[in-house]
Formats: structure tokens, C-alpha cells, sequence
């Protein structure tokens, strides 16, 4: 069985732990930040060392208010990136939905159940802001998800 599902996801780490709270081992793979300053990262689920699934990931973190602000100076933008990585605020905002390339129904079912919210309040609002500037955002996931398929095959 190899079914594609979309999943509505606000918090990556809430859908995270949602997965490991049902007694699945899940492991991120390498994420790459692209030139947009989105990242996006596949994450491997397991059961009993068993493969379920792969899901795909397409997200901005607290630095992308940084990448919002506009700035032009080369120090000002260090200062700001560095600010934010020494902060306390860590979230990963998904800008479209998880795509999870099922290879069991029942963690197609038990994704059915999930629904989150957005870990901060602005999250609705950068998400919106970070589509009206990358409006083919959408292809990042599916590309990814033809290339996991062709692997899969």
C-alpha cells in the first residue's frame, strides 16, 4: 500500500510529537534552507523498525522575520539573524501542507485525527505574507514528493 496524503499542519514540532505520542519513532532528515529563506526537511516514521512513511516538510523559522524586515545592510542583517538565534523563541511554521507518503493505512488513519495551532500568534500572518512573495511555494512540495515516489518505485 503506498498512499500520498496532505496534512493541515500549523506546528512542526507539535505534529512531531503527535507522531511519537502514538508509539512512532520518527527521524529528520537533513533540511536545507532555500533561497526564499524557507527550509524544508523530510522526516522518516517508523513503528517496531518497520518503515510507515516518509512526510515532507516546507517551513519558515523565527528567522524569516528577519528576511521580512528588508534589510539591506550586511551588519544590521548579521546582527538581526543573530539575535534570533540566540533568542528563546524556536518554531517551525509549515507554509503549505505536510505531505506524507503513506506506506500503511493506519498511519493514514491516525493522521486523519490530527489538528494543531500555530505555535505563535503571528503565525497565520507570516505564513500569508510568505505565500503572497512566493507564490509557486506550492511546487516545492510536490517536487520533492515525485522524487521520494521514483525512489520509492
Amino acid at each position: 500500500m503506498l498512499r500520498v496524503v496532505r496534512i493541515p499542519v500549523r506546528d512542526v514540532d507539535k505534529f512531531v510529537e503527535y507522531l511519537r505520542a502514538r508509539g512512532y519513532e520518527v527521524e529528520e532528515g537533513p533540511h536545507t534552507v532555500l533561497v526564499d529563506q524557507s527550509e524544508v526537511v523530510s522526516v522518516k516514521v517508523e513503528r517496531e523498525g518497520v518503515i510507515q512513511g516518509y512526510a515532507v516538510v516546507h517551513f519558515i523559522t523565527p528567522y524569516y522575520r528577519v528576511e521580512l524586515r528588508g534589510l539591506q545592510d550586511d551588519k544590521e542583517y548579521l546582527r538581526a539573524l543573530l539575535e534570533v538565534k540566540y533568542s528563546e523563541e524556536k518554531w517551525r511554521i509549515p507554509v503549505d501542507d505536510v505531505a506524507v507518503v503513506a506506506l500503511s493505512e493506519e498511519l493514514v488513519q491516525m493522521l486523519e485525527g490530527y489538528s494543531d495551532e500555530y505555535p505563535v500568534a503571528d503565525g497565520e500572518l507570516l505564513v500569508s505574507e510568505y505565500r503572497r512573495r512566493n507564490p509557486q511555494y506550492q511546487n516545492t512540495v510536490r517536487l520533492l514528493v515525485a522524487r521520494l515516489l521514483d525512489e520509492l518505485a
